[in-house]
């Protein structure tokens, strides 16, 4: 099962350089023990998983994230949107596009294999008051500039199977959990 670790940099400066795109050298890697390994399907994949990500966040409802996320990133952001809950804030993450993404980085023990992927996306982000909708902080008329990197880790010796690896973001890819 493949769970992105969500370590995020965010950084509203565009003119920094994305990092090297290592997407040939990585799928080749990954295929030499999973030849059904189809980089565009993950990256797609990928995508879905982000949007899924951002709306749960803006839609204050991390539930939706729980399949993708690691047990203890999980809990700090479920703990971040009761705060948002608490305070009746919403952090509204609009008009989401991804403008890049491709492998970073490809780690494998014998245990588990983990890949990096980096983001480069373009949204709103602010916070609005959720009684009122008063804007608190941010512009709602501003673009963002934000750069990821997603870490998605399966066990060892997990193989892709071409028969789920399309599907989408309300089921795990591999053992069809919700």
């Amino acid at each position: 099962r493949k769970k992105p670790t969500n370590t995020t940099q965010k950084t509203a400066q565009p003119s920094v350089s994305p990092l090297k795109d290592y997407t040939e050298e990585i799928s080749s890697a990954i295929r030499q023990n999973d030849e059904n390994f189809s980089c565009d399907k993950f990256e797609s994949w990928v995508k879905e998983v982000f949007f899924t990500l951002q709306n749960a966040w803006s839609e204050r409802d991390f539930e939706k994230a729980r399949p993708f996320e690691k047990e203890e990133l999980y809990r700090q952001h479920e703990m971040q949107i009761k705060k948002y809950i608490e305070n009746n804030r919403i952090n509204v993450l609009d008009r989401i596009n991804i403008s890049n993404a491709y492998l970073y980085r490809y780690v494998r023990d014998n245990e588990y294999e983990y890949l990096t992927v980096f983001i480069q996306a373009r949204m709103v982000d602010y916070i609005k008051d959720a009684n009122t909708g008063a804007i608190l902080k941010g512009d709602p008329d501003k673009d963002c500039h934000m750069k990821y990197l997603y870490t998605f880790m399966r066990k060892t010796g997990v193989k892709t199977n071409p028969a789920k690896s399309n599907n989408s973001v309300v089921a795990c890819p591999h053992c069809g959990a919700p």
